[in-house]
């Protein structure tokens, strides 16, 4: 068994956090998003867990922070932790199959809690655990 495997079973053998973000879409309450290193996905519909980014990392530390849209179920934001890098955070507009980086120069902070406008997908919020510098973006 891999990463994510058809059926209900995963066995995810990538970094995560001991806090790991698991996320429900708030369009369908079927569709699930797991997020460590690499971030997977429960198909409802399909009863299955599927790999997203086509089983990469999106960069090379585990996901903190994940939201999913309110309007839009193919659009998501993840947030990495500061581990071997600074924290980055990703968008997907496709369910996962590809994401991108939106983000340049965060602060070396921990990225806590991510909130989406649930009438705007490009508006995002982000806090930050630490000390010595904003928390709030």
């Amino acid at each position: 068994m891999d990463d994510a495997t058809l059926g209900y079973g995963f066995s995810p053998t990538n970094e995560i956090n001991f806090i790991t973000p698991l996320i429900l879409s708030l369009v369908d309450n079927k569709t699930l998003y797991l997020g460590g290193e690499k971030i997977i996905k429960w198909v409802g519909a399909e009863n299955r867990w599927i790999k997203t980014n086509n089983g990469n990392v999106l960069d090379v530390n585990a996901m903190s922070a994940m939201v999913a849209s309110h309007q839009d179920l193919n659009t998501v934001y993840a947030a990495s932790s500061p581990k071997a890098t600074r924290p980055n955070v990703y968008k997907t507009n496709n369910g996962g199959d590809s994401w991108v980086k939106i983000t340049q120069n965060l602060p070396d902070r921990f990225p806590a809690v991510l909130a989406i406008d649930p009438l705007n997908d490009l508006n995002i919020y982000i806090t930050f655990g630490g000390f010595g510098s904003s928390h709030v973006f």
